[in-house]
């Protein structure tokens, strides 16, 4: 499986550069501690798990709620298993994002993002979570709090694998992030934010920190100005499963640079499409869409 990443002409800030979309705080605080809002369920039908289809497409029907896999099915050949994304690229070295020799990843581009795109079905690689509700429940709700920290206690002993040594800042929400239900992972250590923010930007002169006042970025950040990285993702509650689980879906919406240890080391589901944006300057193409499960692939292949 090669995984590729793809360059466009554009660039924007991402989150690991820009901020906040709101001047006022949006949690509320008793003795001191923030209180967060319950999740909706997306969806009050039940899930029936099809035994006639492939793992991997019940997977992401469990996910389709929040926006993931919408085109996907199964395939009598799962390499032609695809999003229906934009095509044609040419390949460039390898060069300026630290990638590991032998690495999955290769670099390849074209004149435009949006060119052929199909925004209805792109979606970003996507865990998925099929969780007992008393773990990410509180008073019969599902806690916001605890599902965030859920999914990201779980990517930290993922990414610990492969980076023993970094120094992760803490877990927020962005302003507007509560509403949204965002998770923002930020990192200290210099080596892995080199890594991360050059990925982003393909250019080996970037520096490894921002500097921002955590209150001014982050709902739930502290009035302290600190250097630092940051990667996101998208947290929803598609369903209400049989035998008292809850299924997560966690998007990753930002944090390219760690995929292919996710898809290795983490513990789970993530459904990984062919094609997914990191920006509208850079993103990545793999061979075909699959679903990853605690590191081995889950093919859509026809039964």
């Amino acid at each position: 499986m090669k995984l590729s990443f793809i360059c466009f002409t554009a660039f924007t800030l991402t989150l690991l550069i820009s901020g906040c979309g709101s001047t006022s705080k949006s949690l509320s605080k008793i003795d001191g501690e923030f209180i967060y809002p319950s999740m909706p369920i997306l969806t009050e039908s039940s899930f029936i798990w099809d035994d006639g289809d492939s793992e991997a497409l019940n997977i992401v029907k469990i996910a389709r709620p929040a926006g993931i896999g919408n085109s996907l099915r199964d395939y009598e050949d799962p390499t032609h298993a695809s999003i229906g994304q934009i095509g044609g690229f040419s390949r460039l070295v390898d060069a300026g994002l630290g990638l590991a020799s032998g690495s999955l990843f290769s670099i390849v581009q074209s004149e435009s993002l949006t060119t052929g795109a199909n925004t209805a079905v792109e979606f970003k690689p996507a865990i998925v979570e099929l969780v007992d509700r008393s773990l990410v429940y509180e008073n019969g709700k599902p806690s916001y709090k605890k599902v965030r920290e859920y999914v990201a206690n779980k990517i930290k002993k993922a990414i610990e694998l492969d980076h023993p040594e970094i120094v992760w800042g803490g877990t927020y929400s962005l302003y507007n992030g509560v509403k949204r239900f965002d998770l923002a992972l930020v990192i200290d250590s210099e080596k892995e934010c080199l890594a991360v923010r050059r990925t982003i930007t393909g250019d080996e002169d970037s520096p490894a920190f921002v500097t921002r006042n955590f209150a001014k970025i982050f709902v739930d950040g502290e009035d302290v100005e600190r250097d630092f990285c940051s990667f996101g993702l998208h947290l929803s509650l598609p369903y209400e499963l049989e035998g008292g689980k809850v299924a997560i879906v966690a998007e990753l919406k930002s944090g390219a640079y760690f995929v292919e240890t996710l898809i290795y080391h983490y513990d789970g589901y993530i459904v990984i499409p062919d094609f997914f944006s990191m920006n509208s300057s850079r993103a990545i193409r793999t061979e075909f869409a699959f679903v990853s499960k605690s590191g081995n692939k889950l093919l859509f292949q026809k039964q």
